[in-house]
């Protein structure tokens, strides 16, 4: 294994096919820290999925000021309804359902399979007691999610 490990570090590090867009692999983590990188990778995504929300939300109001800026009449726009407005709550069913969901979908199957990692860890590696006390953590975790996790709808 570390003989592989090595290999991907080298592979990515000098035979990468376009060097100076390398994402670096980062071998030397233990598995149990792996589990905090997607973690970290799920957060940022959702950041980035909240921005796009955002911008949608915002959009109506910048499309109303900048038609204001260049002398535009936003009466008739403004007496338009709100669900014929193209530009109001747009993609809303997308950020609040869709996103929503998948995220708790990525999140509860992280959390499931670091339960089980640590589980099966535990089996090869029984006197580590700071991952006995990580397990116990993580239980707990997903015993509370087991209960109150649930979709938008």
């Amino acid at each position: 294994m570390q003989k592989y490990w090595s290999d991907v570090a080298y592979s990515n590090e000098h035979r990468h096919v376009i060097p100076e867009l390398t994402k670096k692999i980062h071998v030397g983590i233990t598995a149990i820290e792996q589990f905090s990188e997607v973690e970290k990778s799920i957060n940022c995504l959702a950041e980035v999925l909240a921005t796009f929300a955002d911008a949608d939300a915002a959009l109506n109001e910048d499309i109303k000021t900048h038609l204001l800026s260049l002398g535009y009449d936003l009466t008739p726009y403004d007496k338009l309804p709100y669900f014929k407005n193209p530009f109001v709550n747009r993609n809303w069913e997308l950020h609040a359902l869709l996103v929503n969901n998948t995220l708790t979908d990525l999140q509860i199957s992280i959390k499931q399979a670091k339960v089980r990692f640590l589980e099966e860890y535990i089996k090869t590696h029984p006197n580590e007691l700071e991952v006995h006390a990580q397990l116990a953590t993580e239980k707990k975790n997903l015993l509370k999610i087991a209960v109150s996790i649930g979709y938008a709808d």
